[in-house]
Order: structure tokens, then sequence, then C-alpha cells
């Protein structure tokens, strides 16, 4: 539970961020091959929101979706896209 200010500025180096450790580096959960680039996060919370911290390496950002998912042909499936299919940092 955190009791210090968290400013919502994409910086970790705040006190309250300085006192969670680091999560073990991400790993990929359809395989055993070991990411080639780093991923990992901080997590806190207070009585209102949950805070995610998080550092991704990953020096190309882009998304592959260009339509309706094969897994997702339900209700509004031209809105809803399944991005998991891709590499991602989900919560």
């Amino acid at each position: 539970l955190v009791d210090k200010e968290i400013k919502l500025d994409g910086r970790l180096d705040e006190p309250a961020w300085q006192e969670v450790v680091w999560t073990d580096s991400f790993v990929d959960i359809n395989t055993t091959i070991i990411p080639r680039l780093f991923t990992r996060a901080k997590i806190r919370w207070n009585n209102e929101f949950l805070f995610v911290g998080a550092m991704l390496e990953e020096p190309q950002a882009f998304a592959n979706i260009t339509s309706t998912c094969h897994c997702n042909q339900g209700p509004g499936s031209k809105k809803d896209q399944v991005v998991y299919h891709d590499n991602d940092f989900e919560i």
C-alpha cells in the first residue's frame, strides 16, 4: 500500500517507486525460448488505484492488427481486436 504521491508521468524514480522491487524478467508464456528483449514491472496500490510501472525494451513498436481475428467472431467483432497474437504488454 502506497502512502506517498505517485505522479502519472512515466518516471519510476520517485520515492514511492524506489521502495518497490522489480518483478523478475518476463518470459514467453507460449514457449521455453528466452525473450531477446527485456521486460519487467513494478506494482503499487492505494485505497483507490492500482499503479503499474514497466520497463520494456522495444526498438520498433508496431501492431499487426488490420482485420478481425479468427478467434473473435462474436458480436462487435469488427471493433474488438485480439492483440495478444503480437508481442504486447497487457494489464
